[in-house]
């Protein structure tokens, strides 16, 4: 249904540049437009988007920031998402599952990865020790049968040396990791079994 598509026709349109706010309204004068939260900004620069054949002012907070670490990138995109609802299929700070999570994290940094967990995770190269695992890391779990069921980031250590994963299991949560899964402290028990740690970055 091209309804909803326009052609890009300028050669310096940006893929990777999207909305980071909660919504963003884009008004056209004859009706307003709703950008939700990853939405790609056409052309935006210094306030405004192409949209059509005119440039349209718009105030949207996008992903465009040169200047800072992954791990800088990964806590302040994850910001966002802290405390958001479990849905599954979501890919919002509305409501998000972990591979969704994981998804939309990757795609602000500009790396596109397979919606599913268990297609996330043959992409990248194996992390053999948790020793070695790096901020932005994924880290994947497997029920009883082997299957993938569930996936999260790692994020930098925590004050005591741990590792910590970000992940959406209830809500969006960081929680502690090491070789037997990860550590739920509110419930004082392991939730998901460590399977593979994988490197996209």
């Amino acid at each position: 249904d091209n309804k909803q598509v326009t052609p890009c026709l300028t050669p310096n349109f940006d893929p990777d540049l999207r909305v980071i706010d909660l919504a963003t309204v884009v008004d056209l004068g004859d009706r307003q437009v709703l950008l939700p939260y990853g939405a790609v900004v056409p052309f935006y620069s210094d306030g405004t988007i192409l949209w059509q054949d005119r440039r349209v002012p718009v105030s949207a907070v996008t992903n465009h920031k040169p200047d800072l670490e992954r791990a800088d990138l990964l806590e302040l995109y994850l910001h966002t998402f802290m405390g958001a609802p479990y849905l599954w299929g979501g890919r919002t700070p509305s409501g998000v599952d972990c591979s969704g999570l994981t998804q939309m994290l990757f795609i602000l940094m500009g790396i596109y990865l397979p919606r599913d967990a268990g297609d996330q995770a043959m992409e990248g190269d194996p992390v053999e020790l948790l020793d070695l695992c790096e901020p932005g890391d994924l880290v994947f779990f497997d029920n009883e049968d082997g299957r993938i069921i569930h996936v999260g980031v790692i994020l930098t250590r925590g004050d005591d040396g741990s590792l910590r994963v970000a992940h959406a299991s209830g809500r969006v949560r960081i929680d502690k990791l090491d070789q037997q899964g990860i550590f739920n402290a509110e419930e004082g028990k392991y939730t998901h079994q460590l399977r593979m740690v994988r490197r996209v970055l």
